[in-house]
């Protein structure tokens, strides 16, 4: 699988350019860990790259950036 994005250091973001999708890509992305329920909270009120409608990832989505061939973390950081 080829991996394609790009990362804005500014705005905080990382952007598939395979998917289009845009991840939050900061030090509170990587460090925060909160349940399912408050995560949809988190995002619903997240304002972000000049973007205010942030949502959870769906299992397909999540899967796009995973790395099969790495581990801990399978993804890049």
């Amino acid at each position: 699988m080829q991996y394609d994005y790009t990362r804005d250091y500014n705005k905080e973001v990382v952007k598939d350019n395979l998917t289009g999708l845009m991840w939050q890509d900061n030090e509170l992305a990587s460090s925060k860990r909160i349940t399912g329920s408050r995560a949809h909270g988190y995002c619903s009120h997240l304002k972000l790259a000049g973007y205010s409608d942030w949502r959870l990832p769906i299992h397909k989505e999540l899967r796009s950036i995973v790395h099969y061939k790495s581990y801990n973390p399978s993804i890049d950081k």
